[in-house]
């Protein structure tokens, strides 16, 4: 069987034992339902699942353990629920190519086992209460395309070099948090980008050279705090988290904010 989906609002708690029992599921898809309680272990023996989606409920507690057991997942959605904590075991997925959590409760460190995950495409984790600092290992998640996001949490520390190492990477976003010090020089490296996000957090210093060479405001939108953070190359800065179009430009849209 290949997917298993629902466009219903299914309410209570998830049946885990019955859909384990699905041993040919390939993908399941329970987001935007009202489903309640912790994430079923037995989804741990769901051998043959690639993707994940329980977004858009009322899932609490630890995300389980058990995740670490299916060795095909490619995708883990589990955005806007009201989950708690990240087990350190997750980074044993390493099939995974999408990591997604936004918009929980989470607490905690970012783990450095995250690192672990290599195939990742997008790593996203905006919206939580994550604290201490960006772990370096993260620097080795080299195939990271479609977006690095961890906005919105409670972030200290400064933006780790390694992350320099992500130079597929076409979105950048570390919005919101307490991180300081200086921009990497880097991050230059990031010649892909078309949204770089710096702003609210208490950065100081300037956007390298180095960096706004490859953010070119026809294509790309960059945003910082230019009170603090010198950014000639950005199309918005931000004070007391309103942020103002500076780009001179004959395009409406560019100022719209259709590209954030």
């Amino acid at each position: 069987m290949e997917r298993y989906s629902n466009g219903n609002k299914y309410e209570g708690k998830i049946p885990g034992v019955r859909l384990s029992r699905i041993k040919s599921l390939k993908s399941l898809n329970l987001g935007d339902c009202d489903f309640t309680g912790t994430i079923p272990s037995n989804f741990g023996k769901m051998k043959n699942l690639t993707s994940l989606v329980l977004q858009g409920n009322s899932l609490n507690g630890t995300v389980t353990e058990a995740l670490s057991k299916i060795k095909t997942l490619e995708v883990l959605d589990l955005d806007d629920n009201e989950l708690t904590f990240l087990p350190r075991i997750l980074g044993n997925i390493t099939s995974l190519k999408t990591f997604s959590v936004n918009n929980n409760k989470i607490q905690g460190t970012l783990h450095t086992e995250f690192g672990r995950l290599t195939n990742l495409e997008g790593f996203f984790i905006s919206g939580n209460e994550f604290g201490y600092m960006i772990p370096s290992e993260l620097g080795q998640l080299t195939k990271l395309r479609d977006g690095f996001d961890v906005s919105n949490n409670q972030l200290m520390g400064s933006i780790p070099p390694e992350l320099g190492a992500l130079t597929e990477l076409r979105q950048f976003r570390i919005t919101g948090n307490r991180i300081a010090g200086t921009i990497p020089d880097s991050l230059k490296a990031l010649s892909r980008l078309r949204v770089f996000r710096v702003d609210e957090n208490d950065l100081v210093g300037e956007v390298p050279e180095s960096v706004c060479l490859n953010i070119d405001i026809n294509e790309a939108t960059a945003y910082a705090d230019c009170n603090e953070v010198a950014c000639p190359c950005c199309t918005h800065c931000c004070t007391g988290g309103s942020c103002q179009c500076v780009i001179n430009s004959a395009d409406p849209l560019r100022c719209a904010g259709t590209r954030l």
